[in-house]
């Protein structure tokens, strides 16, 4: 097994007695992590002169307890040199080669201020640092108990919670020492009371959240069985890491062999667009130019080559083939489009221009909304709003809705949004220019990111962007900015609440380069590509109607299911990653494949037995 475990849980759910099967099986290194906890209550007795007064703390001297906290910080040094010495051999804490003994650990004076220093923000830190930077460097796989998962890094560890009902807790404990209760209610109150103490609530609202975990509710299962359905799931866990890690192997990318590249024939059909799109557009300007560009480039995926252009189709088909391979031939398609051996069929482009206005015409359900339209793509309003007079804030989801429905060209509100900002101009209701961010719930996505040493529950997903035509230059990258601060603030409030394990550590996104995105604003905001992933448009048709939507939506209305009839690129991922040093390493690193069997799956609609209804992510 290559695997490091965590094993959480509500006291006497079975936490050291899977631990016990573990070592056994898989012969690998186990700490409670409570030990460590002792380890430095012994340390401070024995290495400091912070000499706690015994005497004081048996009366539950308040005073004293802040004192030894308060020089706690001085010995920050020592306390850190003495993780860093500690080995760990067969549960056993080893320093210099000398096992430390139970009655060490377990001496009047360390548990007189075990509790107390657990209650100190540097002791946490320094144990957690040891865990998350130390052990997890180490040779050999580890296997922790804890409590809960505050600060725990679930990014280098498979996290297991063991749950079980207080009521059967309680009888554990009675079983185990009936001497130590009067009564079977006295070991029901200490169950609340350790239970309420180390959080375990918040860490079962959490659980679930976490990429691989294992949740197994222990009440009325056997230790032989706790462990048998624990093993099954690491063997599938670790035959997922191994067939990623091959993906990577054999799929990725050097990042130096790494180019954003176009898609040739989409290219051509939007330089077309580009020069035409005007004349088609008079005496609707509720309609933005920019959207109708983009329901034209995806509609023209639904056509196969042949029909798309004239000329030479064995050249057509090369260039084809080479779009899977994310070959750049741009240029060649450009020679033959002047020497005339291909050309675009004008009159096709033509009628689906038409078609789509159309269908954006339709897509304004009254009036004042064709009247709100006009007035966010007047381009002549660009000259006269000042960059220094927006007003940055948070989106309201009404209005967050009514961007996503009628202003981003994928006309489909995410159900999921987490938060959205906007660029105001002052006075006026809606944005001119407006993103939206959701939590992660791609499965292919999770694995990359957990595989990069992220933890996904810790990241967010930019879902949707978009700025009118009236908004000044260099609006996007401000609101990008704006967002990501204000983001890492909303994620410490999470954190606060219990309702995160750590702070923000990443934001992603997609971009495809089959609309010709560039990510301007995005590079320019420090994000950066590392990953690639299929793409695939789908559309619905009914009689002689073909039309872009979901797949979910393409079975709601039992309908045709089309896919796009020729090579499209793979999408780009970007990351910001919130840690310097980790997007620095990832700069490093190679531009990663997602694996396509989940990616599949989402475009199915379902994962993990939930409902999803993909929208492509193409932003």
């Amino acid at each position: 097994m290559n695997q490091n475990l965590f094993i959480i849980g509500p006291v006497a759910s079975g936490k050291n007695s899977l631990l016990d099967n573990l070592k056994k099986k898989y012969n690998i290194n186990i700490l409670d992590t409570g030990q460590l906890y002792r380890y430095i209550a012994f340390c401070i007795f024995q290495k400091t002169t912070i000499n706690p007064n015994l005497e004081s703390l048996y009366k539950n001297d308040i005073r004293e307890e802040k004192r030894i906290l308060q020089e706690v910080f001085k010995w920050n040094r020592t306390i850190e040199k003495s993780l860093k010495e500690l080995e760990i051999l067969d549960g056993k804490l080893n320093v210099d080669g000398q096992i430390l003994k139970e009655d060490s650990l377990y001496s009047k004076e360390v548990n007189s201020i075990v509790a107390i220093i657990a209650k100190s923000d540097l002791i946490r830190k320094r144990i957690l640092q040891f865990i998350n930077n130390d052990i997890v460097k180490r040779e050999g796989c580890y296997a922790l108990t804890g409590h809960n998962i505050s600060e725990m890094d679930t990014a280098q560890f498979t996290t297991i919670f063991l749950d079980i009902n207080n009521e059967k807790a309680a009888e554990r404990l009675y079983s185990r020492n009936p001497e130590s209760y009067e009564s079977i209610l006295d070991a029901y109150k200490e169950v609340l009371e350790r239970n309420n103490r180390d959080g375990i609530n918040k860490t079962r609202n959490l659980i679930g959240s976490v990429y691989n975990e294992i949740y197994i509710d222990t009440t009325e299962l056997s230790e032989d069985e706790v462990a048998s359905v624990v093993t099954k799931e690491l063997e599938r866990i670790e035959k997922e890491n191994q067939n990623f890690k091959q993906l990577q192997d054999v799929d990725s990318i050097d990042r130096q062999h790494f180019e954003w590249i176009f898609n040739p024939f989409l290219e051509v059909i939007k330089a077309y667009l580009d020069r035409n799109l005007d004349k088609f557009l008079k005496g609707k300007e509720y309609i933005s130019k920019t959207d109708l560009e983009y329901q034209v480039l995806i509609k023209m995926c639904s056509y196969k080559i042949e029909e798309l252009f004239k000329g030479d189709i064995a050249l057509l088909r090369e260039i084809n083939s080479g779009i899977n391979n994310r070959a750049d031939k741009l240029d060649i398609f450009m020679k033959y489009l002047t020497d005339k051996r291909v050309s675009l069929n004008y009159e096709l482009v033509n009628i689906e221009i038409r078609n789509q206005i159309d269908r954006l015409s339709n897509l304004y359900d009254n009036n004042s909304t064709k009247q709100i339209m006009a007035i966010l793509n007047n381009s002549e309003n660009k000259g006269n709003i000042l960059l220094e007079n927006i007003i940055y804030k948070k989106v309201d989801k009404e209005i967050s809705k009514f961007i996503a429905r009628n202003c981003h060209y994928l006309h489909t509100p995410r159900d999921d949004e987490f938060v959205s900002y906007g660029a105001f101009i002052e006075g006026q209701a809606l944005p001119i220019a407006w993103v939206s961010f959701s939590k992660q719930d791609r499965e292919y996505k999770k694995q990359l990111l957990y595989y990069l040493g992220i933890e996904p529950q810790n990241t967010l997903e930019m879902t949707r962007a978009w700025c009118s035509n009236s908004a000044p230059k260099n609006i996007m990258s401000s609101l990008f900015q704006y967002s990501i601060n204000e983001l890492e603030q909303e994620w410490k409030k999470l954190k606060e609440q219990g309702e995160v394990n750590k702070n923000l550590q990443a934001i992603t996104t997609t971009i495809n380069p089959n609309l010709g995105f560039k990510a301007s604003s995005f590079l320019g905001c420090n994000f950066i590509p590392f990953a690639l992933r299929p793409a695939k448009f789908t559309y619905g048709r009914q009689g002689n109607t073909t039309e872009y939507m979901t797949r979910r939506e393409i079975e709601k209305n039992n309908l045709e299911y089309v896919e796009n009839q020729f090579n499209v690129l793979p999408l780009n991922e970007i990351i910001l990653s919130m840690d310097k040093r980790k997007q620095e390493e990832i700069s490093r690193g190679r531009i990663y494949t997602m694996d396509k069997k989940n990616y599949n799956l989402v475009l199915e609609g379902e994962i993990n037995g939930k409902d999803i209804n993909s929208d492509q992510e193409q932003r």
